[in-house]
């Protein structure tokens, strides 16, 4: 039987603003990303047995973004369904990333500033103006090294090349 998570939290859809935090309290927090070796423990973890081949596809989809990788375990443990399986509807409006990225979506679409930068690194690395680039970072739509941006993970460049394209 699949029980829920210990803890759940619902996404709150008020606009904020997106460079400060509504409490003015608290420590940033960057998580790393996990590592092969963390995912396929937190699969075992999930009674779960994953191929070298699932391991790598779910790594590459997320990048090894702890919270896309727990969702996709949960998902697949809950609902009876292969890894593979889920990852291949995803970014669908039925997929077990729906409400993440819908809300990703949200964000972006609340500054055409955003809008139009996100559009312009979803298909090749650039250097973007340092806010843009630090509040898409924020969202986790990017990786920012050395001033060159980049998308972050497979799921999000699949998802949004449907909005800008």
């Amino acid at each position: 039987m699949c029980h829920p998570p210990p803890a759940h939290s619902v996404e709150v859809y008020i606009p904020l603003a997106t460079n400060r935090s509504p409490f003015n309290v608290g420590l940033a927090i960057e998580l790393p990303a996990f590592s092969q070796e963390q995912l396929q423990d937190l699969a075992a973890r999930h009674k779960l047995q994953l191929t070298k081949l699932e391991l790598e596809q779910l790594m590459k989809f997320t990048d090894g973004f702890p919270y896309l990788i727990r969702l996709a375990l949960y998902q697949s443990v809950c609902l009876k369904i292969p890894v593979q399986t889920l990852l291949q509807d995803a970014t669908s409006t039925t997929g077990i990333y729906q409400q993440h990225l819908q809300f990703r979506l949200w964000n972006i679409q609340q500054s055409p500033q955003l809008s139009d930068a996100f559009q312009q690194v979803s298909t090749a690395p650039i250097q973007l103006e340092m806010e843009v680039a630090f509040k898409l970072k924020s969202l986790g739509l990017v990786h920012l090294v050395a001033r060159q941006v980049t998308v972050s993970c497979e799921l999000y460049r699949e998802f949004f090349r449907h909005y800008f394209y």
